[in-house]
């Protein structure tokens, strides 16, 4: 078993309102993504950054159906 990390931002202008980080995890029977921190900017929720970021990575790496782990801890890491 090995493994990648990926990391993106999403920017409006010149701010970066988002952020995502994942790890792919290629094994035998396939892949499975890892997303170890999402977060967008307060202001700026609620208008598909999130959902956008992630779609991203899983059509781009062509994972479509395995989401290992997500926890929502409601911290705010982005400020």
């Amino acid at each position: 078993m090995f493994f990648f990390a990926y990391m993106s931002s999403a920017f409006l202008g010149r701010t970066c309102v988002g952020s995502i980080t994942c790890r792919i995890e290629r094994r035998l029977g396939g892949k499975s993504v890892n997303i170890l921190t999402l977060g967008v900017l307060a202001p700026y929720r609620r208008r598909g950054i999130g959902n956008h970021l992630i779609s991203y990575y899983f059509l781009s790496l062509n994972v479509f159906d395995e989401l290992v782990s997500l926890e929502d801890r409601g911290n705010h890491a982005i400020s």
